[in-house]
């Protein structure tokens, strides 16, 4: 079983506050599911479009995809920075620090 990235009611609340549609949530699931089969450039677009669009967990799991790297898709640490930053800035990064069970997940 595939591991949730983020607390569904926290999501909920989030994806409320910032007016983004609850289908975003598949959306970035879709998209790990897709980086997880070895799709690394389709899963970039995927999150890129996500990202873009002002949705914070998408653009903390395209951080991290820049930092780590994937099938096609180089480490690039400035990408990186400037998509965990826009995670930031949405209030992801703030809401996954104040949730106690994210880590434990």
């Amino acid at each position: 079983s595939r591991r949730s990235d983020w607390p569904p009611a926290a999501s909920s609340r989030l994806a409320q506050t910032l007016g983004i549609k609850a289908m975003s949530e598949k959306e970035i699931d879709d998209a790990m599911d897709v980086l997880l089969s070895g799709e690394g450039e389709r899963a970039e677009k995927l999150l890129l479009s996500l990202a873009q669009a002002g949705h914070g967990r998408a653009a903390h799991n395209l951080g991290v995809l820049y930092i780590t790297g994937a099938p096609g898709v180089a480490p690039d640490s400035e990408l990186a920075q400037y998509w965990l930053g826009k995670s930031y800035d949405s209030g992801f990064e703030a809401s996954v620090a104040s949730d106690p069970l994210w880590f434990r997940k």
